[in-house]
């Protein structure tokens, strides 16, 4: 009797329960009204073993072990993750930051011009005399320098400064992902800036027509000063009588991720949750000298005239990773957040730095490369002030405002020393000096964030 019972039990329940069914579809295969199976007990006597029919939309149980592996959804690896995924969010943002620029730097080794250069004709006519010139403003006006293609001795020089020069409004994006469950949440974001350039161009300034100005034939170019065997005396003069321009590239990107832990009160409107993780940073810059000016061959009788093309090129790639810590402070409400996510990222700065040089004082002048490269510290801190709008259940307009100071950073147009052989034929003996400096990357970034 034994056997029969469990048997004889389900085809009770079957027949007398047959609406059951209906919370799940039928087997695979099956049409609407075509019979359901069972499969009898194997070597049951009193059960018939092999399909047995069974009524249309009857419920058809699966009975499971007790262990149902680690990937089955009732384990603890497998809670985790749906718990996690579950509350997982995603946010996308158009960013719109602007890069810290050199500011007042002049483009040139160290300056040396007297007091006279600044009140020779040309200058003092057109400009109050000045009976001074300290060097800390020297390359703020033109002064008196000699153009050797021309021989003029009343030419009017200006050094090449960055002071104009603006890296703003650079277009970019930023991606999130982020879960949360009971301990906390993990977040991580990535974000990238598309290149920019910002161009100093003093072509409009040079002009060797041989204009007159009072009388005398004043020719306008463009002075850069070198120092000689190491000595930054100022001694030898680069003059650009054609053309000058320096263009600095700029490119930054970065990514981090953390863990935010829960609130001890996570249901209040305002939360405070610590952070820590970690982040990286990449900082490049590359800095362009193009010049033209006319090489006298003395050689030949009468001298020639060559126009060459002088070439100083340089760049700094910046790496900086670490771990970091901080806090989010967040007001919540049902219509908007606001909120705020200081972090500090206390880490090291990979720094490559180059230059090559060529053709600076004749175009025979051979190219000349130099590489450094080292390990450094490298800090970064960063805010976040932010609001996140819901306008319905799973979507919210996310805006914010960011401002990332990053220390420790090495940069191309301050790492050059000028420097030469003895004139009156100097030979170009440039190299590195690695400066360290800082930069401010802020800006506003909008978006949009789903959540699940």
């Amino acid at each position: 009797m034994s056997g029969r019972i469990p048997c004889a039990s389900l085809l009770l329940v079957a027949a007398l329960f047959p609406n059951l069914g209906d919370a799940q579809p039928p087997p695979q295969g099956m049409q609407g009204g075509a019979p359901a199976y069972f499969y009898g007990l194997p070597n049951d006597p009193y059960c018939e073993s092999g399909p047995v029919s069974i009524p249309a939309g009857a419920t058809i149980y699966e009975e499971l072990p007790d262990d149902a592996g680690w990937l089955y959804e009732e384990g603890p690896l497998g809670s985790l993750l749906i718990e996690a995924f579950s509350h997982a969010y995603f946010r996308a943002d158009y960013l719109s930051w602007s890069i810290s620029p050199p500011g007042d730097t002049a483009v040139t080794g160290p300056v040396a011009i007297t007091s006279q250069q600044f009140n020779s004709p040309g200058n003092s006519r057109t400009r109050p005399p000045y009976s001074t010139a300290p060097f800390e403003n020297s390359y703020r006006r033109p002064f008196v320098v000699t153009n050797p293609a021309t021989g003029n001795s009343n030419a009017q020089g200006i050094i090449p400064t960055l002071t104009d020069l603006s890296i703003d409004g650079n277009n970019g994006v930023r991606t999130t992902f982020g879960m949360n469950w009971n301990p906390g949440s993990f977040e991580a974001n990535f974000w990238g800036l598309e290149s920019n350039s910002a161009t100093y161009d003093a072509s409009g300034w040079i002009d060797t027509s041989g204009r007159i100005v009072n009388g005398l034939p004043i020719d306008r170019v463009v002075a850069q000063f070198a120092g000689v065997g190491g000595n930054q005396n100022g001694a030898n003069q680069i003059i650009y009588d054609i053309s000058y321009a320096a263009t600095l590239k700029t490119q930054a990107w970065g990514s981090e991720a953390n863990f935010i832990l829960q609130d001890r009160n996570p249901n209040d409107n305002f939360v405070f949750r610590p952070l820590f993780g970690v982040r990286y940073l990449s900082f490049d810059e590359e800095f362009r000298q193009r010049g033209e000016y006319t090489f006298l061959d003395n050689s030949t009788n009468p001298a020639t005239q060559i126009q060459t093309e002088r070439r100083i090129d340089s760049y700094a790639r910046n790496n900086l990773y670490g771990p970091q810590f901080g806090v989010r402070a967040e007001l919540t409400s049902k219509w908007f957040d606001l909120g705020v996510t200081p972090r500090v990222m206390l880490g090291v700065n990979t720094w490559k730095a180059g230059l090559s040089t060529q053709q600076i004082f004749s175009p025979t002048e051979a190219k000349q490369s130099i590489v450094d490269k080292e390990t450094t510290f490298g800090p970064v801190a960063d805010v976040e002030a932010f609001t996140r709008v819901h306008l319905a259940p799973n979507f919210s307009v996310y805006v914010s405002y960011n401002f990332m100071w990053a220390g420790m950073l090495t940069r191309p147009y301050e790492n050059i020393v000028y420097d030469a052989s003895s004139p009156p034929n100097p030979v170009a003996t440039f190299r590195q000096d690695v400066h360290y400096t800082d930069a401010i990357i802020q800006g506003i970034g909008i978006g949009g964030e789903f959540s699940y």
